[in-house]
């Protein structure tokens, strides 16, 4: 029988192709909170996670649960608290409570890092809200036997009613929208199907630690952007390519660039370049409208 896995978040962007990648090698348990869930939770609070945890007896825990809303985070901090760290601790309070065997994987964010990268995973130094409660996240999962990945992923979205950074490109270009488009602002990502593989490894070997999982290099959002409208032959003039400025609610670090030496090393793995990620998702996509 394949071993049980309890997946939070699991109709989010990186839970519905994580659940299709996984579906053959684990028993799935898919936690939301809509009505047609698997497994419906309303309150996420200590004794409902229990009670669901002591029910299913998981091998395996994934939390990919989370507030991404940068400014909704600094304008509604206890929302963000409750989202992003208090399910979190719900969850490891569970399992302790419980005494289970259980390995929990739990999805943080680049966002921790601010100031000039590739950053490893030594030094945080979170600028908002957002990123303030995935360290405390962090912090809490490493009190259960856990593995924490700082990363960031793109793709396109498989609900056409959720968009993701990739959709929202390629549906503002397509409609004839001027975009801006960030070059001072760098990140490390990683396709989101290519995530799904490497999360894959981590469950069979179950390595414990906080690690950056990322490409082996960079790009900054300009790039990012100008590479997809040259791939769908979009009009280029719609691309306003700038400097972000801080304006918004929230400070957003700009450079998020992270070295993902320390896990490559321990899973062995040969890490991809971006551009190679953004042309696997673009084929794999040809025919997206």
């Amino acid at each position: 029988m394949n071993p049980k896995i309890l997946i939070f978040g699991a109709y989010g962007f990186l839970g519905s192709y994580l659940c299709d990648y996984l579906k053959d090698t684990y028993k799935i348990y898919k936690i939301g909170r809509n009505p047609n869930s698997q497994i419906q939770v309303k309150r996420f609070n200590q004794r409902d996670i229990q009670k669901i945890i002591k029910l299913i007896k998981p091998k395996i825990i994934i939390n990919l649960i989370a507030e991404t809303n940068v400014d909704l985070c600094e304008k509604k901090k206890k929302h963000c608290l409750k989202v992003n760290f208090e399910i979190v601790k719900n969850i490891v309070n569970s399992v302790i409570k419980l005494k289970y065997n259980i390995f929990f994987l739990q999805i943080s964010s680049d966002q921790v890092y601010s100031g000039k990268g590739p950053h490893d995973e030594k030094k945080i130094k979170p600028l908002n809200q957002y990123s303030l409660s995935k360290k405390y996240s962090e912090k809490w999962s490493s009190k259960i036997n856990s593995c924490i990945l700082r990363t960031n992923f793109f793709g396109f979205s498989k609900d056409k009613n959720k968009v993701t950074f990739t959709d929202w490109i390629y549906r503002s270009l397509k409609r004839k929208k001027k975009i801006n488009a960030y070059k001072n602002i760098f990140f490390s990502p990683l396709y989101v199907k290519t995530l799904c593989k490497y999360l894959n490894f981590i469950l069979k070997q179950k390595i414990t630690g906080i690690y950056n999982l990322g490409s082996k290099d960079y790009i900054s959002k300009a790039e990012y952007i100008h590479f997809i409208a040259k791939r769908y032959k979009f009009d280029i003039k719609l691309i306003n390519t700038i400097n972000y400025e801080q304006k918004n609610l929230a400070m957003r670090p700009l450079d998020m660039r992270m070295n993902s030496m320390k896990i490559s090393k321990k899973l062995k793995l040969k890490l991809p370049t971006v551009k190679n990620e953004i042309t696997k998702m673009l084929k794999n996509r040809k025919n997206y409208k």
